[in-house]
């Protein structure tokens, strides 16, 4: 079933179906109103059928209106010892008792810190042996004892304790080489990952990156052997005038709406399409939940949009510029901002749905006189922003990082984010987050 037809019922199926308002099960604070639905099931091997709730979310955010993050430890320096300062941060993790755990893309090593951030030791090795790894995309753990590694390149899974002693490891040729929101390790002690399989029905002369469809989730025990899978739902199609980038101060595209999801620890998935604030969580065992929230579209303002469109005119002029069908593409540059532009859970299970907001004009230094870039410079930024919510579709609050500054993980109130320094440098702050009480360690 498509995302964007799952996204839009219960019209259809409610209409055959008895439909009421409940309350959710959750604090009274919670407003909500909710269709029971029937849907076939997705879920290969331990259910056949679930019931789909509608959340219609409309209560106050329960960390508060204000959430304030506060610097709690910095990792990375410009100049210093090799092992402070980082190339390429490819993938971050950290385990209960605050210690975190780093793997450097450039130079190919995995670092652990302990809570003050002091180094402690390299775990492993780059090669293509036991113990060894090629590209590391994703690091998690299981039972906060075992440091979980995805090697995309090797297509395999390594299992680590702390101290770097390796346990074990198995293959999977399935095994997705991009990204990271689809692997994790659920509270069942099981590993998720995303398999991927060629699309034949798509045109020979597009990218391979295209051809890939990202169709099921896996779980698997620690030795490889298949526990159960997820059929994931159709995402919106690749639109061959979406600009996607990733830089310094972020990642996002043209303002093209476009489909995310991402593995929940709690098991299962959410997943949504970018035009609205909207949802579907689908948990390993329980109901399935759509959940939506109101949202004003941000505008682009008249200065920000003309810059947009300069920028897009020189990307035509580069290979980029180029679709699949070897014609030219044509990057829209819209007047509004779609809803949100990814999705990403954290270590509780929460929800970080990363939206459009508005954007600020930032002064940018000076090209180096050395400097033969020609290419207009895009000067207007927005601050990275998250509408949280709960595994259960409770809204949580809004965090805005700071610039510079995105999320790559959290736990109770403690937030991991990555980015750049003054000198920009690559680095790795933890920030304590505050509001309410429902915010707490």
């Amino acid at each position: 079933m498509a995302l964007r037809n799952m996204l839009k019922q219960p019209a259809s199926i409610t209409s055959a179906m008895h439909a009421h308002t409940l309350p959710l099960m959750t604090p009274p604070i919670i407003r909500a109103t909710v269709f029971v639905a029937f849907v076939s099931g997705m879920l290969h091997g331990t259910a056949t059928a679930q019931d789909t709730i509608r959340v219609k979310s409309t209560a106050a955010p329960l960390w508060g209106p204000n959430v304030k993050l506060t610097v709690a430890q910095e990792i990375g320096r410009a100049d210093g010892p090799d092992e402070y300062s980082f190339g390429s941060i490819g993938a971050v993790t950290f385990d209960k008792r605050g210690r975190l755990y780093v793997y450097d893309s450039q130079d190919k090593k995995l670092r652990a810190y302990d809570a003050s951030g002091k180094f402690m030791r390299t775990i492993g090795r780059s090669g293509a042996g036991p113990g060894e790894y090629e590209d590391v995309t994703t690091l998690k753990f299981t039972d906060d004892t075992v440091l979980v590694i995805r090697d995309a390149e090797l297509s395999r899974v390594s299992f680590f304790y702390p101290n770097g002693k390796l346990r074990g490891s198995f293959n999977n040729p399935g095994l997705s080489k991009v990204g990271f929101k689809d692997f994790t390790v659920d509270r069942e002690g099981l590993t998720t990952f995303s398999t991927r399989r060629s699309d034949p029905a798509l045109a020979q002369g597009a990218r391979a990156l295209d051809r890939l469809r990202y169709n099921q989730l896996m779980r698997v025990r620690s030795n490889g052997t298949l526990v159960d899978s997820m059929n994931i739902p159709t995402a919106l199609p690749y639109d061959d005038a979406t600009m996607f980038m990733i830089a310094s101060w972020g990642a996002g595209n043209n303002f093209v709406a476009q489909s995310s999801y991402a593995a929940l620890n709690s098991g299962g998935f959410v997943a949504g399409d970018g035009d609205k604030l909207r949802f579907m969580i689908r948990p390993a065992k329980g109901s399935v939940r759509i959940v939506e929230r109101a949202w004003t579209p941000a505008p682009l303002g008249r200065e920000e949009r003309a810059n947009w469109l300069e920028f897009a005119a020189y990307m035509k002029t580069r290979p980029q510029g180029v679709g699949g069908s070897g014609k030219p593409r044509d990057f829209q540059i819209p007047s509004t901002k779609p809803a949100f532009k990814d999705i990403f859970t954290d270590e509780d299970s929460r929800i970080w749905v990363s939206v459009w907001a508005p954007a600020h004009k930032v002064e940018l230094p000076p090209r180096p006189g050395s400097s033969t870039a020609t290419n207009p410079r895009l000067v207007w930024r927005q601050s990275e922003t998250y509408e949280v919510f709960s595994d259960k579709g409770e809204y949580l609050g809004r965090v805005v990082m700071p610039d510079g500054m995105w999320a790559g993980n959290s736990r109770g109130n403690r937030m991991w984010t990555i980015g750049t320094g003054p000198n920009d440098e690559e680095i790795i702050r933890v920030y304590t987050m505050s509001g309410s009480a429902a915010l707490k360690q």
